[in-house]
């Protein structure tokens, strides 16, 4: 996919052209246009642009041709059918004023192996379970990465039986719960949450202290 943009339309639909015809001098048949259309990508994005899919220089060629004979005003804005079925996608740019929304899984969700290759490469992720460990070794003698995570070389048998003992709610609901907290964790380590009102930072805090309650009171 190869992009382009302009302080205004026409200087997109020159854009697109020009880089179209250049590159159809050079290589008229064929040329690896992922090389071509990645740096593109990574540009600044102006006002005005459009984003094309062309599996040749000349099925380039002949989409810049399509875009600068049937653009019209109200294309840029709303991009019609046609255009999309083209492989060719015009747009306006702007400030995305959006929220984020994020979803957590619930009881029912688990599975075998759940968030161990993000434990790997995360140490957030790896430090929220080896907390869990530690609790639920304490409440019911089992630690979660023993109960959730295979080992190697093991049966589907095996893998079925561990399956089944995940889906016990001493088993799910702590595993669902780490996996939620490991993941906002994440999510705040990365910067992505910020939320304005706190009120699922205070509901995740209100279940930990939950658990670390029931830990303490074990411990007692």
């Amino acid at each position: 996919m190869k992009i382009f943009t302009g302080a205004t339309p026409a200087e997109v639909i020159s854009q697109a052209k020009a880089a179209a015809e250049s590159t159809f001098s050079k290589w008229p048949e064929a040329y690896p246009l992922s090389t071509f259309a990645q740096p593109s990508q990574l540009k600044a994005k102006a006002a005005w642009g459009v984003a094309v899919v062309a599996k040749s220089p000349k099925d380039l060629i002949e989409k810049a041709d399509f875009l600068a004979k049937n653009a019209k005003e109200e294309t840029w804005t709303n991009p019609p059918l046609n255009f999309k079925l083209k492989g060719v996608y015009t747009f306006k740019t702007g400030k995305n004023n959006a929220k984020v929304g994020l979803l957590f899984p619930g009881q029912g969700s688990q599975y075998v192996d759940m968030m161990r290759d993000l434990a790997a490469k995360y140490q957030t992720v790896q430090a929220t379970f080896d907390e869990a460990d530690v609790i639920l070794e304490k409440m019911i003698g089992v630690r979660l990465t023993e109960a959730l995570w295979s080992k190697p070389g093991e049966t589907k048998e095996e893998l079925a039986k561990r399956e089944d003992a995940i889906k016990q709610t001493q088993l799910t609901q702590p595993a669902m719960l780490t996996a939620d907290i490991a993941m906002y964790r994440l999510f705040n380590e990365f910067g992505i949450l910020s939320f304005e009102d706190k009120i699922f930072e205070r509901f995740v805090q209100c279940q930990y202290c939950f658990w670390q309650i029931i830990d303490s009171e074990g411990r007692s």
